[in-house]
């Protein structure tokens, strides 16, 4: 009887040495993709309200659509990076080769309009102004580069 005491305190002991606590004042995990990072309706705010606009979006990739590479925010707010001119471009699918679906990547941004049925309304049109306005259309941008983020963590 007193052996069997001896052993389930032991394995008290053990299990509880084993257990790590979270320490003290660290932020609990949220991912590659922020909650401090510039979402999609913050950068059509920015549009509206004719601030300057950030160098670069924190965003996961998609996949692709006709000329376009699609990427989405924390709120699944989607954007369209247009690496290539036409389907005939094959040069521009080295751009892409590499992107993995749900990575988070830093991409540098060029704005060129808002899209809605696959045209592109620049800025200054009055389609352009009535797609911000009502929240339509989806910003698009010039694919530059995309760079993945890595942890700044060991993953074990």
């Amino acid at each position: 009887m007193s052996a069997r005491i001896t052993i389930l305190a032991l394995l008290c002991l053990v299990a509880s040495g084993t257990a790590q606590a979270q320490p003290a004042g660290s932020a609990p995990y949220e991912g590659l993709l922020r909650e401090s990072d510039m979402r999609l309706f913050q950068f059509r705010d920015a549009l509206k309200e004719q601030k300057p606009l950030p160098d670069f979006l924190y965003l996961r990739y998609r996949g692709r659509e006709w000329n376009h590479v699609v990427f989405y925010d924390l709120d699944g707010k989607e954007a369209l990076f247009r690496y290539r001119t036409d389907r005939f471009d094959d040069l521009a699918e080295r751009k892409i080769r590499d992107l993995l679906p749900g990575q988070v990547y830093r991409l540098p941004i060029k704005f060129f309009g808002l899209i809605e049925r696959r045209i592109v309304y620049p800025p200054g049109t009055p389609d352009f102004q009535r797609l911000l306005d009502s929240d339509a259309g989806r910003p698009a941008f010039e694919f530059l580069s995309a760079e993945p983020r890595q942890p700044d963590f060991i993953i074990y």
